[in-house]
């Protein structure tokens, strides 16, 4: 059934290929249809008051969010492989937008502006550069712990760029000590009123977040802000509020760039690439994997190259899966991409008709929006989960949380990302060997470490390497086998090195094998391989040396190795 499902895919023409709209859309079901409009709507609500606030975040005015969750959601339609996705701004995202272009446009707003544009235009470029490349694989390299410490240190550094706007205090700037410093510094200018409307908006957000979580809250406590500024001179009283929002969909504008201005934003497009890929990514495969269907790692390539591109054309900016709304579009029933349209027309009318409705939204409400949300970036169950796994596993998460912390989101990222890459290196470096024995009985052998009761045949070293042998572990292999040999009592005449858990090896590998083979051969001990797969045998082959090392057929055992071993020292002793 799945072969032919995968036949199926193969032949499917281009353009089904690319845009899956055309694959589902004709055969949708009607009976699904309510569904998918109250999904739509539900997640629309949610993302109004989202969108704005992390448009805030980004230091972008509040309509650039409704722009690019309108636009984003629009086009996953088209192109995505997920029926649940949420796509549009995300915190992270928003941070690390924030993080970077605030030292690039150098204090002019429009350039701010125009960069942020640009630069989702150019993520969307490098998606779709990586769904010719087939740059589907690039989540494998990111670890769990990574994405977990990169997240506990997005969380706080939200969190110190949106607690001095809950407190109404102004001019923070820098770090997240930087801006914790300034806090604390100037607690004493703390505007009673925002902070009081800030954390009555946060406890409200938790309490219906516990009780009922399918509500759009956030929207809720929009609304209800927005009601008591309108009815109360607060905005006199230091509350800032959003102000005019301009009204109607966004039009097409391509910002305009010098190319040093664009060399100068290509590495935060990298990096936000890579954020926006791995979290859209994520989200989509946990609910893919929860509603038993598949996506197509490298269609969703496309789907975030065409939602960012369109984006950036439209006066938005980056966008990315959000996990959070993604999880509503679930538990409100949403059963196809279709949802994602309805999203994208409630965010338009809104854009259309009722911007004037959010002038006195106060800049407190906001903030405890976002703070709310980023709560659950700070997952401490699975940190503990981490640190109970693995201590490396647990280092790797700490050096991107300060990773974060101390150089910012897109440094943070990059330092996990490398980090992790090194740990894999560093692990290469020392694979698992182990020495074998004769289990009791029979022509099997088994590691005499864990079964003392397997034999050693005298003479004979067996062993073998659990990894891929390859330049960062050939040397150690080397020594490790040399040292045995120099142990065995009485002298080794025969080591045989069994590839049963050695997928492959590189070419140091095959140059180490001949050279312990070269090594072993002066002091009068042959060596010869075992359980060798095709794979292998067809790199020794290349290299020429299978038939020095045994392997010139297959299926060659451990016993089989020795006894032909024996037969040729006894050939060599007769004649």
């Amino acid at each position: 059934m799945v072969a032919s499902i995968l036949e199926q895919e193969h032949v499917l023409p281009f353009r089904e290929r690319v845009l899956p709209v055309l694959r589902w859309l004709p055969s949708y079901d009607k009976k699904l249809l309510s569904k998918d409009v109250a999904a739509g709507l539900t997640v629309g609500s949610f993302t109004i008051p989202e969108s704005m606030a992390y448009a805030s975040l980004a230091g972008l005015p509040p309509q650039m969010g409704l722009y690019t969750s309108t636009i984003s959601q629009l086009m996953y339609f088209l192109f995505g492989t997920s029926r649940q996705l949420s796509i549009g701004p995300t915190s992270a995202l928003s941070i690390m937008v924030a993080g970077t272009l605030g030292m690039l446009a150098a204090g002019n707003q429009d350039k701010y502006v125009a960069l942020a544009s640009m630069t989702a235009i150019l993520v969307g470029l490098i998606c779709l550069i990586g769904y010719l490349l087939k740059f589907g694989v690039i989540p494998r390299f990111i670890s769990k712990s990574v994405l977990t410490g990169f997240s506990a240190g997005a969380a706080f550094y939200v969190a110190a760029s949106q607690l001095p706007k809950l407190f109404g205090i102004h001019g923070a700037s820098g770090d997240v000590f930087q801006r914790l410093a300034h806090l604390m510094m100037h607690l004493g200018e703390t505007n009673v009123p925002s902070l009081v409307i800030g954390s009555a908006g946060i406890a409200f957000l938790f309490w219906g977040e516990r009780n009922w979580r399918k509500v759009p809250w956030a929207l809720i406590v929009v609304l209800a802000s927005i009601a008591v500024m309108s009815a109360t001179n607060l905005q006199s009283a230091g509350v800032k509020i959003a102000g005019d929002i301009p009204s109607g969909l966004p039009m097409l504008r391509i910002p305009e760039m010098t190319w040093d201005d664009v060399e100068s934003i290509l590495p935060l497009a990298f990096s936000a690439f890579l954020l926006s890929y791995v979290e859209g990514i994520s989200a989509a495969r946990v609910f893919a994997s929860k509603n038993r269907y598949r996506i197509d790692d490298n269609e969703e390539l496309v789907a975030m190259g065409a939602a960012n591109l369109a984006s950036g054309a439209f006066s938005g900016y980056v966008s990315g899966g959000s996990m959070s709304r993604t999880a509503v579009s679930d538990e409100v029933g949403s059963k196809t991409q279709l949802y994602g349209l309805f999203a994208s027309l409630a965010i338009g009318a809104v854009l259309m008709f009722l911007t004037g409705v959010f002038h006195n939204l106060p800049e407190p409400i906001l903030a405890s929006i976002v703070l709310v949300a980023v709560v659950h970036l700070l997952d401490i169950p699975e940190l503990r989960r981490i640190y109970k796994f693995s201590r490396r596993e647990f280092g790797l998460a700490a050096v991107t949380f300060v990773g974060v912390l101390l150089v910012g989101m897109l440094e943070g990222i990059l330092i996990g990302v490398f980090a992790s890459l090194v740990s894999v290196l560093w692990l290469g470096t020392k694979p698992h060997t182990a020495v074998l024995g004769r289990v009791p009985g029979s022509d099997q052998f088994g590691d005499i470490q864990r079964h003392p009761e397997n034999v050693q045949i005298l003479g004979v070293l067996v062993y073998r390497v659990d990894a891929m042998i390859f330049f960062a572990n050939a040397e150690t292999v080397q020594e490790q086998v040399m040292d045995l040999v120099k142990e065995q009592r009485p002298p080794c005449r025969l080591v045989v090195i069994d590839f049963d858990t050695t997928p492959n090896l590189d070419y140091a590998g095959v140059e180490m094998l001949n050279e312990l083979r070269e090594e072993l051969g002066r002091q009068g001990t042959a060596l010869r391989l075992a359980k060798v797969n095709g794979q292998v045998r067809d790199v020794l082959r290349r290299a020429g040396v299978a038939e020095l090392l045994g392997v010139s057929r297959p299926g060659i055992t451990i016993q089989g190795a020795i006894e032909a071993w024996q037969l040729e020292t006894k050939k060599d002793t007769t004649q």
